[in-house]
Order: structure tokens, then C-alpha cells, then sequence
């Protein structure tokens, strides 16, 4: 946990798991199901646990939507273009 997030105490952690709670709500029902993605959500609760501030939560929520993006641009691979 960072000290800042020391700092803030329980109430910045309740406020945070709210602020991510609400932010995945809105998404779904605009039909993303963000919580579906494991790395995503890995990020969202080192996050709301404070272990990492909103700038490098972001940082790296960009890192992974570009890795994600090089994967697509790249095509399946061999075990995927062999999948039922």
C-alpha cells in the first residue's frame, strides 16, 4: 500500500471499491463486460486496495489495451485457428 493510501485510511478504500463498482455497472450495462477481463480487474483491486495510485493504474490499463491491440493486429494463433 502506498503511504499516501495510508494517509486516506478506510474511507478512501470503501470510496474507491464504490467508484470502481459504479464504473463496471455503467460499463456492462452499455454492454462491456470489463469485469470479465482477469488483468483488468487485477488492476482495478491493486487499485482500490491502494497498493497503486489512479496514475499508474491508468499506465498501465493503456500498456495492457495496447498489448491487446498488437495480439488482434497479429491474428490467432495456430492452437486458435484450430479451435472448434
Amino acid at each position: 500500500m502506498t503511504e499516501r493510501a495510508k494517509q486516506r485510511g478506510p474511507d478512501n478504500l470503501h470510496s474507491r471499491q464504490t467508484v470502481a463498482a459504479r464504473v463496471i455497472a455503467r460499463m456492462r450495462e452499455r454492454g462491456v463486460a470489463i469485469d470479465a477481463d482477469a488483468e483488468f480487474m487485477e488492476l482495478v483491486g491493486l487499485w482500490t486496495s491502494g497498493a497503486i495510485d489512479m496514475q499508474e493504474c491508468r499506465s498501465r490499463y493503456l500498456d495492457l489495451l495496447k498489448r491487446y491491440e498488437r495480439e488482434r493486429s497479429l491474428g490467432p494463433t495456430p492452437a486458435e485457428q484450430q479451435a472448434p
